[in-house]
């Protein structure tokens, strides 16, 4: 009998192994999390303004979505064995940021100092 249950831990524990492998080579690249009930739940940490500790909130699948580019690679953190995304600036608090911009030359009229594509480094 503790045979048989040293195999079932065995089994389960290869599955799971797998199971976190598999995450970790789908989310190497930090994918934008999209809207299946099998994406990576995200996670934002905050400053609390008051006491300055870090605050982890839960981000919904719509709002991880429309903030993900706002942080760099840099900023995400995954976590394989829970399958979720960590965003946090404390992570690399001065990264070189890239803004978006729908169309057009961000910059005032006139200045030629970047092309005028659809990023603009600040």
């Amino acid at each position: 009998m503790d045979k048989t249950w040293n195999k079932s831990i065995v089994k389960e524990d290869a599955r799971a192994k797998q199971t976190k492998l598999a995450r970790e080579k789908t989310q190497q690249n930090h994918p934008q999390p999209g809207s299946s009930s099998q994406v990576p739940s995200v996670f934002l940490w905050e400053e609390d303004i008051e006491t300055g500790f870090l605050l982890k909130k839960a981000v919904s699948q719509n709002k991880a979505q429309h903030i993900w580019q706002d942080y760099p690679n840099n900023q995400h953190c995954y976590e394989s064995t829970t399958n979720k995304w960590d965003i946090c600036e404390a992570l690399d608090p001065e990264p070189e940021k890239v803004m978006h911009f729908r169309g057009g030359n961000p910059l005032p009229t006139g200045d030629t100092s970047h092309d005028k594509g659809t990023q603009c480094k600040v």
